[in-house]
């Protein structure tokens, strides 16, 4: 790998070593009940695949210009490399060899995080790539969450990150109009089976989803279901009228609280 790099022109970029002592290496560090902590990666492996590289902003740049093709990296290899997989019953998933693709507002985002607070994004239709390296992370303590700064940085730039009006589903449904009415069979207070509480309300002509201090609008998509507005993936409810329940496509189920 470090060959590759080098060829790459990737002078900053190497593989983890705990024995070498590194000019300028910037440690990780993790919030543990509000207080700050060593991020504890002190042991070595051989090259896993999802983690165990050093590198700087510049390299990674290089290394975005390298995989989007070059002589190193012909077309069908790219292609593969971008493309959602798929499971044994033909459904798409959000994971492509080594990166998160999702669809966003007609946007295809390619994106991968890393365990001290970082994130790489590419926006190909918009000619966008993004390198966001932190020395911030996880390691099973206080969540970090580097991508909500890199939602700010793409918004400022004139990309929203956030699934609107506009958003097309992975199916290839769009947006349709709808009066407000005509959710309110779905309208109350549901309960999942782990406890998680959410309501759909019909407020000034809208669909309004609420869960704990969260607040969005619903769509309605062609041939059904309702498209959380406001999320930075797609969440779809689906009602089922004769259970009274609403379900997620990620498979959770809400059922409607009894009234006393």
């Amino acid at each position: 790998m470090e060959k590759l790099f080098a060829k790459c022109g990737m002078e900053n970029t190497y593989l983890m070593d705990q024995e070498k002592v590194i000019e300028d290496q910037v440690r990780g560090y993790s919030l543990k009940e509000g207080e700050w902590v060593n991020l504890l990666r002190t042991w070595d492996y051989e090259i896993p695949s999802h983690f165990g590289v050093y590198s700087n902003v510049a390299d990674m740049l290089t290394w975005l210009e390298v995989i989007q093709g070059s002589e190193r990296l012909k077309e069908p290899q790219k292609s593969l490399l971008f493309s959602n997989g798929r499971l044994s019953n033909g459904e798409k998933v959000p994971y492509a060899c080594g990166w998160e693709v999702n669809e966003i507002n007609g946007l295809k985002f390619i994106s991968h995080t890393g365990v001290t607070g970082c994130v790489v994004v590419q926006v190909p239709e918009k000619n966008t790539e993004l390198v966001l390296l932190t020395n911030l992370g996880y390691n099973g303590n206080d969540w970090v969450d580097p991508w909500q700064l890199a939602y700010v940085l793409l918004d400022a730039v004139g990309i929203p990150t956030k699934i609107n009006e506009s958003h097309i589903c992975a199916d290839g449904r769009k947006q349709i109009k709808f009066k407000a009415r005509k959710a309110k069979a779905m309208v109350g207070e549901y309960s999942s089976i782990d406890g998680i509480e959410m309501s759909i309300s019909i407020e000034d002509g809208s669909v309004v989803f609420k869960s704990g201090e969260e607040r969005y609008s619903l769509s309605l998509p062609e041939d059904g279901g309702w498209l959380v507005l406001g999320y930075d993936f797609e969440y779809i409810l689906y009602f089922d009228r004769e259970k009274e329940s609403v379900i997620s496509n990620y498979g959770r189920e809400f059922s409607l609280n009894s009234e006393d």
